[in-house]
């Protein structure tokens, strides 16, 4: 893979690091210290914010299209993990626990399971990307004389 340095790389890279950071302390408090449901939905939403933004920041890296494809994908988890992982942290930290069942636990986390994988299968249906080509901006392309 071909990287380039851009200027929205490095600010989504310093977010990544938070998010795993937040993610991996939440995940050790779970498990060494107590088994927190708030805590837990909270470290999966940061687990779905740090891969969703690393992707993120090295499609803007890649400079050729196989890997602006890879880490496209990998957003996509990420971009998928999050919406369900925010309304489990929501009900669990507004003391909804309740309403999760299982069942509807498995409802929510159902599109997701299947965004993640139409994505990675992709190369054999195209469903999630028909195709994909890179463009360049009017006036960035090579100049004429």
């Amino acid at each position: 893979m071909v990287w380039q340095s851009t200027p929205w790389a490095d600010p989504l890279l310093v977010s990544t690091v938070v998010a795993a950071t937040l993610a991996v302390f939440g995940l050790l408090y779970v498990l060494l210290v107590r088994g927190d449901r708030r805590v837990t939905a909270f470290a999966t939403l940061m687990l779905g914010t740090a891969v969703w933004t690393l992707g993120y920041s090295f499609q803007f890296a890649s400079a050729d299209l196989a890997g602006k494809r890879l880490w496209a994908t990998v957003s996509l988890v990420g971009e998928a993990i999050v919406p369900a992982a925010w309304c489990t942290f929501a009900l669990v930290y507004a003391r909804r626990e309740a309403w999760l069942t299982r069942m509807r636990l498995a409802a929510l986390w159902t599109v997701p399971a299947l965004t993640v994988a139409l994505a990675v299968t992709n190369a054999n249906h195209g469903l999630v990307w028909r195709e994909t080509a890179t463009a360049t901006a009017p006036g960035t392309g090579p100049t004429r004389t």
